[in-house]
């Protein structure tokens, strides 16, 4: 809560700095500048493959949603520095880090720039500095004794968190070939949106058909209606179960229940999420 406070302030004290050199035209300095940022990470995003957000919606709702959840996680990252949306469902570590590192830094430029415009023009302009820089040094010594204590107290193996490259479907893709990897944790796969894992999805309908008479026979904990249901159809074995099925799916949606959209991949359908802590 103390990162996320400061952050807002030096974040808000660049915005707001920005705005005032922009007198007239503060609101399109401002729009400019938040649209060039939010227009470079989805670039990043697009041009990495990871643009679709993880939420297991097909079709073209798929896209709008990506869209807004992508500006809305970005946002809230910029003005608070959550250290969770660094997963690469998110925004991705390094990324993340890079994105903090230009928030903590962001104030000098702009109050070198406020001083040089404004130098003719206001008499207390000294005064102003000095109270500016201190209020920025205040917010920067706070930022960084909270990202040193986060890094001296977190768990040693997530520290390769904040300079991972990893995309989402890398991770996701990774953690099923992984042969180690449970078939709970397997399944998880399914909780989220398919193109996200379009590269491994003919070693997925192998592992579905290969197990799928063993889990039916054992029913194992994590094999819930919830994760049946969100296998593909063209990966069911049997007509039979094909035909089960889609009478669960459709009492499901006759219900009006979304949940087993999101069952799998928050927990909810027996499968741990793989998420980053």
């Amino acid at each position: 809560a103390i990162l996320s406070a400061s952050v807002f302030m030096l974040r808000s004290l660049a915005v707001a700095l920005l705005a005032v050199v922009g007198k007239d035209s503060a609101v399109a300095y401002v729009s400019v500048f938040m649209s060039a940022d939010l227009a470079l990470f989805l670039l990043v995003k697009v041009l990495r493959g990871d643009f679709h957000y993880w939420v297991p919606v097909e079709g073209f709702e798929a896209y709008p949603l990506a869209l807004l959840m992508r500006v809305v996680m970005k946002v809230v990252t910029d003005f608070t520095a959550i250290v969770q949306f660094r997963h690469p469902n998110e925004m991705g570590g390094l990324y993340f880090s890079l994105n903090v590192l230009s928030t903590l830094l962001l104030p000098v430029p702009m109050l070198f720039v406020y001083e040089h415009r404004l130098r003719d023009e206001d008499t207390k302009l000294e005064q102003q500095l000095q109270g500016l820089w201190s209020l920025y040094f205040s917010g920067l010594v706070v930022s960084m004794t909270c990202i040193m204590l986060i890094h001296k107290t977190m768990n040693k193996s997530f520290i390769g968190t904040f300079i991972s490259t990893k995309t989402a479907p890398q991770t996701l893709s990774s953690m099923f070939m992984d042969d180690s990897t449970p078939d709970s944790e397997k399944a998880e796969i399914f909780g989220h949106c398919r193109q996200m894992w379009a590269q491994v999805r003919p070693e997925v309908k192998f592992w579905v058909k290969t197990n799928w008479d063993t889990w039916q026979d054992a029913q194992p904990a994590w094999f819930t209606s919830a994760v049946r249901i969100s296998i593909p159809q063209d990966m069911i074995p049997t007509s039979h179960d094909l035909e089960e099925i889609k009478k669960i799916r459709d009492s499901s949606e006759k219900r009006g229940s979304y949940s087993h959209l999101f069952g799998i991949a928050t927990g909810k359908g027996k499968a741990r999420g793989n998420g980053e802590t």
